[in-house]
């Protein structure tokens, strides 16, 4: 298991380093993981990219004249999903499918928007 890697933007953006149970694939991270607690209960979630836009996220995130190097970085340190070879696609949504509890109660369906 990968143990967790901060970078310099993780204080400011919980989403820069890389967490216990994230993807992590030739050094830039796949699928991200987080979650939620309080005493009402629990939400975890977890994200593949398939497009972003790095420079408008860390203007979304405030980051003022820091936002242009945080991108940068945030964008060398992640993969999209349509960048991996079929190959490494198909290995992923294996490795996903067979960690998932119950694995043949899910199906994945591709939608065409």
């Amino acid at each position: 298991m990968l143990s967790p890697i901060a970078s310099r933007w993780s204080n400011l953006i919980c989403f820069a380093g890389v967490a216990a149970g994230e993807v992590v694939h030739r050094g830039r991270k796949v699928v991200g993981v987080a979650q939620w607690r309080s005493r009402d209960g629990a939400f975890a979630h977890s994200l593949a990219y398939l497009a972003i836009e790095w420079d408008r996220m860390t203007e979304l995130l405030g980051l003022g004249r820091d936002g242009s190097e945080a991108a940068r970085e945030l964008g060398a340190s992640t993969s999209l999903v349509g960048d991996l070879s079929v190959a490494d696609s198909a290995e992923l949504t294996a490795t996903l499918l067979d960690r998932l509890p119950d694995s043949g109660s899910w199906t994945i369906q591709r939608t065409v928007d």
